[in-house]
């Protein structure tokens, strides 16, 4: 019953680390497939029971829930520039190195007012919350699988644990 008990954590886990992978699609969060690639999960098992433990690199939740003109620091600081340099370069396929720098700069700059994602980028669709998503997507299917795998161990529990008839009538016959 322990690998039964098993199964359904992977496929439980297998189930939401889809949708987590469709939602920040979706939501066109994919660049270099980086944070895609870092999607996974880890099941811990205990004597009671257990969990699905999810984990993506730690920009997947600034990406998730966005950030807000305050929470940017440094708005201007070069390692950051160099990543929206990248971004213009990857994202809005800019090839020339000064007008991906002034892109950047551009983009440092409406940050800084607006926050992530900007206005503009969230009139072009849904830009937060892919985790919350990929959660109420899959929130029915879990809750079935779970439901499926408690009847098969209360049935088993109750099975194996109830004498055999034709035994017992062997016991009792006259």
């Amino acid at each position: 019953m322990d690998q039964d008990i098993n199964n359904l954590y992977v496929q439980i886990g297998e189930l939401v680390k889809k949708a987590i992978i469709y939602n920040f699609k979706i939501q066109d969060h994919v660049m270099t497939g980086d944070l895609i690639d870092t999607i996974n999960y880890k099941i811990e098992s205990t004597d009671i029971g257990g969990r699905i433990d999810f984990y993506l690199n730690d920009y997947g939740i600034y990406q998730n829930y966005g950030v807000t003109p305050s929470q940017i620091k440094k708005p201007f600081a070069k390692p950051r520039i160099e990543g929206l340099q990248r971004f213009a370069k990857l994202k809005l396929g800019i090839s020339d190195d000064k007008e991906a720098l002034s892109v950047a700069l551009a983009i440092a700059k409406k940050h800084s007012v607006e926050g992530m994602p900007t206005k503009n980028s969230r009139s072009m669709g849904k830009k937060l919350d892919a985790l919350g998503d990929a959660i109420k997507d899959t929130e029915k299917e879990v809750e079935k699988m779970i439901s499926e795998a408690m009847e098969y161990i209360i049935t088993t529990l109750i099975s194996n644990s109830l004498p055999d008839y034709e035994e017992n009538r062997k016991f009792f016959s006259l």
